[in-house]
């Protein structure tokens, strides 16, 4: 008997006021950072669980497994996971896999310092 899969994809926004002029990103899992021309930062998380189930997912997404988190302190904007390392979940049928996928879209307006920092450009 195979098992079951499910999956699920969370969208979420991230305003950015005046007075944001750094990015910190600390996100668990498999995650893409792309710029593009909008004025918030998007995110897009896929999960997909082998051997769970609808229930199952709603058990785990309730806990905030899978949210991304964005708090200003000063001028940074810090988005990271709300779980930096969730632990596996085992079932009565055996481990749960997952796959989290997190796809992370920064206005162009800031620039790169590593894969991780972004800052504003000068010109904005």
């Amino acid at each position: 008997m195979g098992s079951a899969q499910f999956q699920h994809t969370f969208y979420q926004t991230f305003e950015l006021s005046d007075s944001i002029k750094q990015l910190e990103i600390s996100v668990s899992g498999n995650f893409k950072l792309e710029t593009w021309v909008g004025n918030t930062i998007l995110v897009e998380t896929k999960v997909v669980l082998e051997n769970g189930n609808r229930a199952l997912f709603n058990f785990l997404s309730k806990t905030g497994r899978y949210q991304i988190a964005g708090q200003q302190v000063d001028s940074t904007l810090q988005i990271k996971s709300e779980m930096e390392a969730p632990p596996m979940f085992i079932t009565p049928s055996g481990p749960t896999r997952e796959q989290v996928n997190t796809k992370i879209m920064i206005p162009d307006v800031f620039g790169s310092v590593d894969s991780l920092n972004w800052v504003l450009k000068p010109e904005f």
